[in-house]
């Protein structure tokens, strides 16, 4: 995209004009595009002019915008007197839809001719598209599934198919090109009674017959390698020229078979077309005004021109010809009535044609040739500068006398060194190339033009001109030290630091120059330049930095690792990062009442972030669930973090008052006050002196005015994922709090994609990570993308000294064992008759989508509910159906027999609308059961937990999304899944309600599944890709991937 869209909200404050700039109604049509480059205050700005014609108001409009380098619209305005309009909107669209190169300005665009070309390719495109569809996109799917069915039933019998060329050319009779014919089979073959319908067949995927009953199935897959590539000769061929039973060779199919008999095994083909040596009699009449010239071959064979090649139709066979490409070219160029030439013109064409090829042709002809051979000789180029201009003139002599360069004689290699000069010359004055002196046009026929002369003449340049040539270059100096805990960033160049932004302005622009303030000259190709750029992008520099005389960074940003920049580091940078390493042999004292409550890993966690604290910086915990983490962070507040500022916690609603219990559980001398209710009444708690306050990210959003005035000493964000995007609210007002140290709380810092990772380190250690644009193109995709080891290496250096991670296995030896179980269940016939129809209607939209450019993932997103909706219970979808679902009755009948082996259960469902059958289920079978789902209020849910955690019923119904967090249900023993949920750690956290701390039974953990369906797709999909989260936060790394469009489409496959 040339023009950041985003940047449009500057200008149009009605939303509505984004939808009206797609309809010419409002817009007109766009007819002309004019772009160049224009100085605004010592800068360079793109500029866009582009003209609309409303034929309704028989009206012309101008929208006029200038954009910066990074495609930001600086400013507009447009001739329908509004700062922000469709005209703009509409300019933008068409122009980021374009592919339109910047380093080629001024440029115009006719936009309706280039509109009328688009069209012109995009039917083509359609066409060759059409062409090329496969029937395995038909949306039959029973078909589908016989076809599926027998392919596996045969799979093991089928067997490669083969091509057999046959030579069907008569020699002899003069025919011009090869003739051949084609047989195809595996065990035997079988003669292919027409060619087009044959291409067309595979094209198709189509079973053909061959023989009276033999029928084989055509897919190029199903070629040997060797048929593979006479398919790809046939589909570019057979079609354009309508070949039936006979391929006939001509001009334009020729040198492609040629080339492909070369790389085909012997055996294959009966056509050879050997290599050949052929002497071509060029004969040369001349008439009154012209000379005429034909050719022949010497031993009268026929010699026939393809595209490229030469061959020759000998009585025998058919041969290629070795000749030089020139000699090909003439004899390509005066085929058939032969090259007429006028006399004037003849003595440069032999020069420059005839006289390379001699060693290939004779010559027969009553012209004397000799008179036409004139030689250059002692060719000379003279560059000098003089009254401010440079000039470059040249002499050579022409059978002994001495002429001028920009003479008009055309023989080599004359022709040559003038198009050289006159590339980069202002104008030729009196045989003379004249170039300005502060031309960028110079330097370039300086660095590129006079090497490629000094091939052809000999170059002599004044000294004077040689200084002009060697110009200024950058020698930058980069060094890092730590003063009062901020880096201090020294940059020693022989260059003004106030104009490095600029000569990297035009280094990013890919300019081979930069004019300095004084008129000097900046040679851009330089290592140096790379390393400023670097810097400049990860450390965040601007102009304003440039200015000062020392460069400040949080002192956390020298601890970046990149091995692209070479940067001196001295001593106390070093003293600065070992203090890292020193929490492992830190010794502190707690009181004895966290003394004997905190295991020892508890223990090294809260010795961990006191280390952070006293360094300055911010970490994540991401402690398994079911760890303490809620206690580990009261025990820092209470004994180790001063209390002369409050801090903060900011949670999700659901969690808010498990942190009041806990600090009422554990006596933690802590003034807490949880921020709920009315807008006045969270007014007045805000207001009041607490050394605790803990709200909700909902909560904070609204009251965030009321803590504009606060400072905090620790604001710690309870699930942090909860900002994982960095463009939501949530994200946005925490990191607008004040305070001294920042803490995440999260077992799952990366769901999906490392830019969540990204956005809490933004919260944690703003520029640490850099800009999120630079973050993504050096870590997001090469990792995620291109699996980039060294990248993951790289980037999991840098984040590992700030996360601490510990899992159950690892550190609760005592813990019960969890055993996981998936119970694998069939659809019944009527099931399974109404998801296949479902699905067959479904894949149609998909196939649809998948065609356009943009698709939408909302109608993705609702197809693939309607499909996990009919596997968890149809009656869901259709009002019609009474029985319970397959998977309910098993449900029911599992919770039962559970409930017989005295264990509590907890049932997740991300479908709270399934909780409504199996509660009347239960109530028909004597289970008792609570339920917590997004619509229980706080003091509900926590009357809920209590009372399951200590009275005698069977089953807690619990919605994925409202319990899947925050919740202590270690009296359940057993866990069902009942339907799987795309990010499997969601599901890993529902079951960390009852597998923590406190448990003393083994835990058995179900989910159930639909084979066939969906719901196996979703579960190998997770099986694939496994946690994100592993490659930074665990030990183990496997490679990072996001759903793409085959994703998508095997998803809805059977």
């Amino acid at each position: 995209m040339l023009i950041d869209q985003s940047s449009l909200s500057r200008f149009i404050r009605d939303q509505w004009m984004f939808y009206t700039a797609d309809d010419v109604r409002y817009t007109g049509n766009l007819s002309t595009i004019d772009i160049s480059l224009v100085r605004k205050k010592h800068y360079l700005f793109y500029q866009f002019i582009c003209e609309f014609y409303d034929y309704t108001k028989q009206k012309n409009y101008r929208v006029t915008f200038l954009i910066n380098e990074y495609g930001t619209i600086i400013e507009t305005k447009c001739t329908c007197k509004k700062k922000g309009c469709v005209h703009l909107i509409a300019a933008v669209n068409a122009i980021n839809e374009m592919d339109i190169d910047l380093n080629h300005v001024p440029i115009h665009i006719d936009y309706e001719a280039y509109q009328e070309e688009k069209r012109r390719k995009e039917e083509k495109r359609r066409r060759e598209i059409e062409l090329k569809a496969s029937t395995q996109e038909a949306m039959d799917l029973l078909d589908v599934i016989h076809k599926k069915s027998l392919d596996q039933l045969f799979e093991s019998e089928v067997k490669p198919l083969h091509f057999y060329i046959v030579d069907a050319h008569k020699w002899g009779s003069y025919n011009t090109y090869p003739i051949f014919r084609l047989k195809i089979g595996t065990d035997r073959f079988y003669a292919v009674s027409n060619l087009e319908e044959l291409v067309y067949g595979f094209l198709d995927g189509k079973e053909m017959r061959f023989g009276k009953s033999t029928y084989l199935p055509l897919k190029r897959e199903g070629l040997d390698a060797s048929g593979q590539l006479i398919f790809d000769f046939l589909y570019r061929h057979a079609l354009a020229n309508n070949w039936s039973r006979d391929g006939r060779l001509n001009s334009t199919s020729i040198d492609d078979f040629y080339r492909l008999i070369q790389q085909l095994p012997r055996g294959i083909c009966e056509i050879e077309i050997p290599e050949a040596k052929e002497m071509i009699i060029v004969s040369i009449e001349e008439k009154e005004d012209m000379y005429v010239i034909h050719w022949r071959s010497k031993s009268r064979n026929r010699l026939i021109p393809g595209n490229q090649d030469i061959y020759a139709n000998e009585p025998d066979g058919f041969s290629h010809l070795s000749l030089s490409a020139q000699t090909t070219m003439f004899l390509r160029a005066s085929d058939g009535e032969g090259l007429k030439i006028k006399k004037e013109a003849f003595p440069k064409f032999y020069q420059e044609v005839l006289e390379p090829i001699r060693s290939e042709v004779e010559f027969e002809t009553e012209v004397d040739l000799e008179k036409f051979h004139e030689t250059i000789q002692n060719v000379r180029i003279y560059a000098d500068i003089e009254d401010g201009r440079v000039f470059v003139w040249g002499k050579y002599y022409l059978d002994d006398v001495e002429r001028d360069l920009f003479h008009g004689e055309g023989l080599r290699p004359i022709p040559f060194i003038e198009a050289i000069i006159q590339r980069y010359a202002d104008s030729i004055v009196d045989h003379k190339a004249v170039f300005k002196t502060k031309g960028i046009a110079l330097f370039n026929f300086l660095d590129e033009g006079i090497p490629k002369i000094q091939s052809l003449a000999e170059v002599y340049i004044s000294e004077d001109l040689m200084r002009l040539k060697y110009r200024k270059s950058v020698n930058l100096n980069v060094g890092f030290s730590i003063n009062n805990n901020l880096l201090e960033i020294d940059m020693d160049s022989d260059i003004n630091k106030n104009e490095l932004m600029g000569i990297l302005r035009s280094y990013r622009r890919r300019k081979l120059f930069h004019r300095l303030k004084n008129g000097e000259l900046v040679n851009l190709q330089s290592d140096d330049l790379e390393q400023l750029d670097h810097l400049v992008q990860e450390y965040g520099l601007s102009q304003a930095d440039f200015e000062k005389d020392v460069i400040q960074r949080p002192a956390y940003q020298a601890l970046k690792d990149d091995p692209s920049l070479c940067i001196r580091k001295d001593e106390t940078v070093q003293a600065y990062m070992d203090q890292l390493n020193r929490s492992k042999n830190e010794v502190i004292e707690f009181p004895e009442k966290y003394a004997t409550l905190l295991r020892d890993y508890q223990k090294e966690g809260v010795r961990w972030m006191k280390h952070l604290y006293d360094i300055g910086l911010n970490g994540i915990l991401a402690d398994d669930m079911g760890l303490g983490k809620t206690l580990q962070v009261l025990c820092l507040l209470e004994c180790f973090i001063p209390k002369e500022l409050p801090s903060l916690i900011v949670c999700p609603s659901s969690l808010m008052f498990n942190w009041e219990s806990e600090i009422e559980k554990f006596q933690v001398a802590l003034d807490a006050v949880c921020v709920y209710g009315t807008q006045k009444e969270r007014k007045q708690k805000i207001n009041q002196s607490h050394n605790l306050y803990i709200t909700t990210y909902d909560y904070l959003k609204r009251d965030l005015e009321l803590y504009a005035s606060k400072e905090f000493m620790y604001v710690i964000l309870d699930e942090a994922q909860y900002i994982k995007n960095p463009k939501t609210k949530n994200a946005k007002s925490v990191k607008s709090l004040t305070c001294k140290h920042r803490l995440a709380l999260t077992g799952t810092p990366i769901e999906n994609g490392l830019s969540e990772l990204w956005s809490i380190f933004d919260f944690l250690l703003p520029g640490y990570l850099y800009s999120l644009e630079y973050f993504t193109h050096t870590f997001g995709k090469p990792i995620e993308i291109e699996g980039d080891e060294a990248k993951q290496a790289q980037l999991k250096k840098m984040v590992s000294p700030f996360i601490l991670r510990r899992t159950k296995k690892e550190v609760l030896k005592d813990l019960p064992d969890k055993v996981e179980k998936d119970l694998w269940l069939d659809f019944d016939k009527e099931e399974r008759k109404l998801y296949l129809a479902n699905l067959a209607l479904v894949n149609e939209e998909l196939q649809a989508q998948l065609k356009m450019d943009n698709v939408d993932s909302i109608l993705i997103l609702s197809m693939l509910t309607k499909l996990r909706q009919i596997c968890c219970e149809p009656r869901m979808l259709y009002s019609n159906i009474t029985k319970p679902s397959t998977k309910l009755e098993v449900c029911v009948d599992l919770v039962q027999t559970l409930k017989e082996n005295n264990k509590k259960v907890l049932l997740f469902s991300t479908f709270t609308r399934i909780f409504d059958w199996l509660e009347a289920e239960f109530h028909e079978k004597g289970i008792k059961y609570h339920k917590l789902t997004g619509a229980t209020s706080k003091e509900k849910r926590k009357e809920e937990v209590e009372a399951f955690q200590n009275d005698d019923s069977d089953v807690f119904l619990i919605s994925l999304k409202a319990g899947g967090t925050g919740l202590n249900l270690t009296k359940a023993s057993a866990v069902i899944h009942f339907d799987p949920w795309w990010n499997s750690s969601a599901q890993s956290q529902a079951t960390d309600r009852a597998y923590r701390i406190g448990q003393n039974q083994n835990v058995i953990v179900y989910q159930l599944l639909m084979k066939n369906s969906i719901e196996e797709k979703i579960y190998q999909m997770q099986a694939r890709k496994q946690k994100m989260s592993d490659i930074f936060v665990e030990n183990n790394g496997p490679k990072i991937s996001r759903m793409t469009a085959e994703d998508i489409k095997e998803l809805f496959s059977i």
